[in-house]
């Protein structure tokens, strides 16, 4: 029995009863009590569901939210023909996780001059609650598995997991700074004004692209992630910056 048939039966108890008290007198103690019974019951079902329904909505906000900052910041050097950083981090706000993301462009073009100095804000701080950045690893396996069938054809069955490079794993960052937030040695990914992706800090027109870069994203609460929840991989196509949402609901 669901949530939903379990409210409807309540509500069918609470109109018959009130429509005997309409009869008589009104109702009586015992009456009284099961209606009080029946709110209680109510209560405890549905306010769970509908918390866990807003964190889903949350969750969806959170994901939505990375997605436009990646296809901006393919916009964004296309459009000025320089190279964009965008850095992520996972930190702590107010006790809780959070994603923090911004975006950076090079003030004289160059993708290996990653000095404070050229490297511009060019967005304030976007704040992501109750979501955490994971390793590939730390998502649910149906979460891998669908992401992995995105890609999968007879000659390359293991693309995902052989190509794919986890973003939590690189090691390059730049020295930046977006108001209060510093992202300075943060992971970040790095858009060429071709609208090419890798996940390296400096970045020389030479250098290539990542083929395949994947953000995992789990919800929080606190200082952990959860991992009785859904939870998404956003898979980054390094050869032209498009960004696809997997997720298992």
């Amino acid at each position: 029995m669901n949530v939903f048939t379990l409210n409807l039966e309540c509500k069918q108890q609470i109109r018959q009863l009130a429509a005997r008290s309409a009869l008589g007198k009104g109702f009586s103690l015992v009456e009284l009590l099961v209606v009080i019974a029946i709110i209680g019951i109510l209560a405890v079902v549905t306010i769970p569901a509908f918390n866990q329904m807003q964190a889903g909505a949350g969750f969806s906000r959170s994901l939505s939210d990375i997605q436009s900052l990646v296809e901006k910041a393919r916009y964004e050097a296309m459009a000025r023909n320089t190279y964009v950083w965008l850095a992520f981090q996972t930190a702590t706000n107010q006790g809780s996780l959070e994603v923090q993301g911004a975006l950076f462009a090079s003030a004289d073009g160059s993708g290996t001059n990653t000095s404070s100095a050229n490297v511009q804000p060019l967005s304030r701080v976007m704040r992501m609650k109750d979501v955490a950045l994971v390793d590939w690893q730390a998502l649910s396996t149906e979460t891998k598995q669908k992401a992995a069938a995105r890609y999968s054809n007879t000659s390359r069955p293991d693309y995902v997991t052989s190509v794919g490079a986890s973003f939590t794993t690189n090691q390059g960052g730049i020295t930046a700074s977006s108001g209060s937030v510093d992202f300075s040695g943060k992971n970040t990914l790095t858009f060429t004004p071709r609208g090419e992706v890798a996940m390296k800090g400096s970045l020389g027109s030479d250098d290539g692209f990542d083929p395949l870069i994947i953000l995992g994203v789990k919800q929080s609460k606190g200082l952990q992630s959860l991992t009785n929840r859904d939870d998404a991989a956003l898979l980054v196509d390094g050869g032209v910056g498009s960004v696809e949402v997997v997720r298992v609901q």
